[in-house]
């Protein structure tokens, strides 16, 4: 009886070691982040921090804490996301024959991004992982068909190795002080964020 309760204690201690092993795995993030020069060279690569960590080391002119700020990048074992620009704008020609208006009081808010495929598979970036929120208030994406400042829409197959520009749009409120985008693919343990507030756009 004295061996069978051993052994139900050892169990019980090994399930615990190993929920507390795994709980400080998840802790842990596995993301990747750094600053990209006007020379189009990485600086500042870093392992995500976690968020009080990352409030006590970022700075007001490029605190990435509650996502990726324009003109920084992420990536997982996967995908890596350049954040090249955020602009706004009051309405966006599409052709000669097509001009894209947001709706009666709104703004169009358009993320330009680049992303590479670093695994050894191929990938797909999908516009349906993305999760868009203004000021915390979900906000849907919008289809402007057609190209964007020479980017297309950010959504397509990778091969290993290769890379692609594209750009999200979405409509704001003119008075809006927070975007955050959030991207999380099925199975993954962490969403890949991003975040602009009007001081971060470009002209």
């Amino acid at each position: 009886m004295k061996k069978i309760i051993m052994l139900v204690m050892a169990a019980v201690m090994a399930l615990t070691a190993f929920g507390c092993s795994n709980s400080d795995n998840q802790s842990s993030s596995s993301l990747q982040t750094g600053t990209v020069a006007k020379d189009n060279s990485e600086v500042g690569a870093s392992k995500a921090d976690s968020p009080s960590k990352a409030d006590d080391n970022s700075s007001a002119d490029n605190d990435n804490s509650n996502g990726i700020k324009p003109g920084n990048y992420i990536q997982n074992d996967k995908l890596k996301f350049t954040f090249e620009k955020a602009k706004q704008y009051d309405e966006i020609k599409i052709s000669d024959f097509y001009t894209a208006t947001p709706d009666e009081g709104k703004k169009y808010l358009v993320l330009f991004f680049e992303a590479e495929n670093v695994s050894n598979k191929n990938q797909y970036v999908n516009y349906l992982y993305f999760k868009a929120y203004t000021d915390n208030y979900e906000t849907d994406m919008k289809a402007l068909l057609g190209d964007v400042e020479g980017y297309k829409w950010f959504t397509g197959a990778l091969d290993t190795g290769k890379k692609m520009k594209g750009y999200l749009a979405y409509e704001v409120d003119p008075s809006w002080k927070n975007f955050e985008l959030k991207y999380k693919e099925i199975g993954d343990k962490e969403s890949i964020d991003f975040s602009v507030t009007p001081q971060d756009l470009a002209q």
